[in-house]
């Protein structure tokens, strides 16, 4: 329960809520490395560095994590979805995530250290779903899904490149935004 968060909302409104955690490190096998190149969507580049590192290959990766949820409190109209956070790596919605339906089309730009992020992959899952439909950002930083099924989705991207410090070989950020697709008007 070391990352459950309460609280009590008492106005209405949208609430952006968000969490970048401390660093943490973890050392991946050559196999699970290979999972991880699919799961993220890894470029091109990242897999040659890969294949191309001398033997005994590690993979030591220190990873930092970037999470951002939003809650509707009552019908208020509020625009506060469309504003950063401020976190270094940052999907920021581009339609109210508030008023989501299945088959609307959801448009974000990510954002690295406050600027738009070109050609960074992006993942998009519904839950219960174990695989990703995957996009690239265009050169603003910007990226459209769109939401085939009512249910809860989660956006997510991994800025994977190689280390500058001592006894990492990687360093990642990795970031989500979890929302919620209504059902499509006139269906339950």
């Amino acid at each position: 329960k070391a990352l459950v968060f309460k609280t009590t909302l008492k106005d209405a409104g949208l609430a952006t809520c968000w969490v970048e955690l401390k660093p943490r490190q973890l050392e991946l096998t050559p196999a699970q490395v290979e999972e991880y190149f699919a799961e993220i969507d890894a470029s091109q580049a990242v897999r040659q560095e890969w294949r191309s590192m001398k033997t005994p290959k590690r993979w030591r990766e220190a990873y930092v994590k970037h999470t951002k949820t939003f809650i509707n409190v009552g019908s208020v109209d509020d625009h506060s979805w469309s504003e950063p956070v401020g976190m270094s790596l940052e999907i920021v919605p581009a339609t109210d995530p508030g008023k989501l339906r299945a088959g609307d089309t959801l448009s974000v730009i990510v954002l690295k250290n406050g600027t738009p992020f070109p050609n960074f992959p992006l993942g998009l899952v519904l839950e219960g779903n174990k695989h990703a439909e995957f996009g690239a950002t265009d050169s603003e930083g910007r990226l459209a899904f769109k939401l085939r099924r009512a249910g809860r989705y989660m956006l997510r991207g991994t800025d994977l490149r190689r280390s500058t410090g001592a006894d990492l070989e990687w360093e990642s950020d990795f970031t989500t935004l979890t929302l919620h697709a209504l059902p499509s008007r006139g269906k339950t």
